[in-house]
């Protein structure tokens, strides 16, 4: 038996396989290793899981956002391994599971455009080059964070459209004071800026979205794929609820700055199961 989790910001999503089936999924909340409490991560582990037989657990596989560094993988190895004692314990970051998902044992970048933003030049086993990671605050080109805050400044300086600020203020009945508190008072404030990334999605004919889209799409190519020198002769791949929502977009500026994105996945756990279940790892 094979327990295969995706440990997002928002949410993890997970899949038991026996043999090469799977036989029960299922989701939990979401854990940042970065800057969650660790109690958070326990109490899931121990509580929110479906009753399984633990000794018959052989693998677990969990990437997990903020699993970019050994303390914090080794952190999570030790709730996993005390719950699943028999069970070989993998943890990874969450880059390495969209490389998985996006191109199993094959050579690629591999891209994240979610909540947050990353990526990373796969070689078909490890990592051998990634882009620099400054968090929401500095980075995260072309996330949903990154909208949000592109949308939030313009809906502030009234720099949108007539017709689009009328739309913002019925959807969100938006102050600055409520704004204030949301971002620098509450916790997980990434959430709640990426929260408004919903909004160009369901514009995104309009054109003023279409260009605010593109700035942020082409900052994040700019600066989080072309950083490779052999960008233009790599498969790109994507996975993310922002990517999959303008996977169309997306794909017309790679294409203009000529590189070629062969995937795009809304979310990895798919690919992982392939991953593990069709290809016997």
């Amino acid at each position: 038996m094979r327990i295969i989790a995706d440990g997002g910001a928002t949410k993890t999503s997970w899949a038991i396989m026996k043999d090469k089936n799977v036989i029960m999924r299922f989701t939990t909340e979401g854990f940042n290793a970065n800057y969650s409490d660790m109690n958070v991560f326990i109490d899931m582990i121990h509580h929110d899981l479906p009753n399984i037989i633990t000794n018959a657990v052989e693998y677990v596989h969990y990437y997990g956002t903020g699993c970019g560094s050994e303390d914090n993988r080794k952190a999570i190895s030790d709730v996993l391994q005390h719950r699943f004692p028999q069970a070989v314990i993998q943890v990874n970051h969450d880059l390495m599971a969209a490389a998985h998902a996006l191109f199993g044992d094959s050579r690629g970048i591999a891209c994240i455009l979610g909540t947050g933003s990353h990526s990373g030049l796969y070689d078909g086993e490890q990592m051998v080059d990634n882009a620099v990671s400054l968090g929401y605050v500095l980075g995260d080109d072309g996330s949903g964070c990154y909208i949000g805050k592109a949308l939030l400044r313009d809906y502030f300086y009234r720099a949108m459209p007539t017709d689009m600020l009328i739309q913002f203020e019925a959807t969100y009945h938006l102050n600055r004071d409520v704004f204030i508190e949301n971002c620098y008072h509450k916790p997980q404030p990434s959430h709640y800026l990426a929260s408004f990334a919903c909004f160009a999605g369901e514009h995104k004919e309009h054109l003023y979205i279409r260009d605010l889209c593109c700035k942020c799409f082409d900052s994040f190519f700019d600066h989080f794929v072309l950083r490779y020198p052999s960008a233009s002769s790599e498969k790109i791949g994507f996975v993310g609820s922002v990517a999959f929502c303008f996977q169309d977009l997306i794909t017309q500026i790679a294409a203009n700055k000529n590189l070629t994105v062969v995937k795009v996945l809304k979310e990895p756990l798919e690919g992982l199961i392939a991953y593990y279940g069709g290809m016997g790892k």
